[in-house]
């Protein structure tokens, strides 16, 4: 390689500041003379200039990304307020299932008409769990949400997206329960509206609590099924201990324990403070099952 050849290699290296004292003064004192090297270090000093612009474009469109990310990520880390909290009530409710709605609303009026019907409370008291627990049950699930494995896959814990729609659930439930409750009080008079309200509404709490434990753990079909059987078994054995004339139809051991059974659903305190121990079991279920789900990163 001739003189010539050196110094054009050398002019990458000139632009970029690499060269050596001794090389530089050779090649600058030869660019001086050599017209052809002046072209090739315009050419160059061009492409470091375009490099340069490309580069710092690179890094503001970076710096725009890592500041949306970190916003986004302050979002989701921050408590979330009753505005997000509402939001989240709404975007969940047209998700659960739709039939929940209509058939709690037809299945309570069937339950105030019949009581009605027969001046008896008891098919309140009877339906307001039951439809309660139906709604709950369905609430959580790949059985229960077409929507469910997308659901999984967003940044919203699955705690968040099952509080937001037991509440909705819930609620309304509890609202048709009230309205029923309402409208039957001047019906029995003796009952009177709270006394009406306290036989279904912690036997509901407790009810629904379990359905929705179970529902994380088994299908929707048992999760209903068990929560049903226990609260019929309470007007069964209620009959049983205290018979068409006010007799027994049971003694001894089974009689003691039907009592104890039906007493235990007329204890409110206790009802809600399971319901509660129930509860916070589901969302500590929740939370090991949300480690298991797939997450948008």
């Amino acid at each position: 390689m001739n003189a010539h050849e050196q110094f054009r290699e050398n002019l990458p290296f000139y632009v970029s500041g690499t060269l050596d004292e001794k090389e530089l003064g050779a090649l600058e004192a030869h660019i001086q003379t050599c017209g052809e090297c002046q072209a090739d270090l315009r050419l160059w000093q061009n492409t470091q200039t375009v490099m340069m612009q490309q580069s710092d474009q690179a890094q503001i469109s970076l710096s725009v990304l890592d500041s949306a990310i970190a916003q986004i990520r302050a979002e989701q880390k921050q408590p979330g307020g009753l505005r997000r909290a509402f939001e989240l009530l709404l975007i969940q409710i047209p998700l659960v299932r739709r039939e929940i709605w209509p058939a709690s609303a037809i299945i309570m009026l069937i339950g105030f008409a019949a009581s009605i019907l027969i001046e008896k409370e008891f098919f309140i008291q009877l339906i307001a769990p039951l439809v309660a627990v139906w709604g709950i049950s369905a609430l959580y699930g790949p059985e229960n949400d077409p929507v469910f494995e997308l659901a999984a896959a967003t940044p919203t814990s699955q705690t968040q997206i099952l509080l937001a729609r037991l509440a909705a659930v819930f609620s309304y439930n509890l609202v048709l329960a009230l309205a029923v409750s309402l409208a039957a009080a001047p019906v029995f008079p003796i009952q009177g509206l709270d006394g009406l309200i306290l036989t279904w509404l912690a036997p509901m709490t407790f009810l629904t609590s379990l359905a929705l434990l179970l529902s994380l753990w088994m299908s929707t079909g048992n999760a209903i099924t068990i929560p049903y059987l226990a609260w019929l078994a309470r007007f069964i054995l209620g009959g049983l201990i205290s018979g068409p004339d006010g007799n027994p139809m049971v003694n001894g051991i089974v009689f003691n324990w039907a009592q104890i059974y039906v007493q235990f659903w007329s204890s409110p305190l206790l009802l809600l403070s399971l319901a509660a121990i129930l509860l916070a079991g589901a969302l500590f279920s929740l939370r090991w099952l949300d480690h298991r789900l797939p997450r948008l990163v």
